[in-house]
């Protein structure tokens, strides 16, 4: 929980002394200069305070780059591990510490080329101060809609999970986490993307068609396999089927121990 609460508390009061700093009637002055923060920080912390600032604040960027990234690469591993991908060299792990090199390879190379690919076509077509404004806020808004989407999926498909294991739905417990907890969560996500979307303008609205297409594309995909009854081996359901095993094997037993 500190773990969120600390750095949002901190972003709110960066975000604020950022804005003190600049003073907004002379936000319009700072559109054109190289680095808005660091010239507004200036004459306060001096030349020294704000190359530290600048220091600090692209270590964020970076670790905040870093930190999905090692998570996407996660998750690209476990879709060739589950062999939802058909790739045995996303399967490997590096030797000598079992992460999943390759696909963190595979997922610095597409993340590279989509960055740049997006800065240059932003720079070309906003030039380069608003370029670079347009290309990091277009970036978080993607990251945002498939963030929604990426945690939405396996909230949505946990009723369908128990039905498929004869899990109890109707208990009270089970109902919430399968039914209630997810449709509450769709609901404030149809209405966030309502209110963010609704009104979009380029180059955030190709953004969204961006994202659009993808997901489509992924679940076209996804009924292509299931089609062809080659969705892979999930973990989730080994898991559950180790658990249903487990309570069986315990239950046969409990039933062993009565009848003596």
């Amino acid at each position: 929980m500190l773990g969120v609460i600390v750095p949002t508390l901190v972003g709110i009061v960066a975000v604020y002394s950022e804005v003190v700093a600049i003073n907004p009637a002379n936000a319009a002055s700072l559109a054109s200069d190289w680095n808005p923060a660091v010239v507004a920080y200036l004459p306060y912390l001096g030349l020294a305070g704000a190359l530290v600032y600048l220091v600090v604040a692209l270590l964020g960027q970076a670790f905040g780059a870093f930190v999905p990234g090692m998570g996407s690469a996660r998750l690209i591993y476990s879709m060739a591990r589950d062999k939802f991908l058909d790739s045995e060299w996303l399967r490997r792990v590096h030797p000598k510490y079992g992460t999943p090199a390759n696909a963190g390879l595979l997922n610095l190379a597409v993340g590279t080329v989509a960055t740049l690919v997006v800065e240059l076509l932003m720079f070309q077509l906003y030039g380069y101060h608003q370029g670079v404004f347009n290309s990091v806020f277009l970036a978080g808004s993607m990251v945002v809609a498939y963030w929604f989407l990426h945690h939405m999926i396996p909230d949505v498909s946990l009723a369908f999970i128990y039905r498929r294991f004869k899990v109890k739905i109707t208990n009270p417990r089970n109902f919430f986490v399968s039914v209630v907890a997810p449709a509450v969560g769709l609901a404030i996500f149809a209405y966030s993307f309502y209110e963010g979307y609704s009104s979009l303008t380029e180059p955030y609205l190709g953004g969204f068609i961006f994202f659009a297409i993808t997901c489509v594309a992924g679940a076209l995909y996804v009924w292509w396999r299931a089609r062809r009854n080659d969705l892979g081996e999930s973990v989730v359901s080994t898991k559950v089927n180790d658990e249903l095993l487990r309570n069986l094997t315990r239950e046969a037993a409990e039933t062993q121990r009565e009848t003596k």
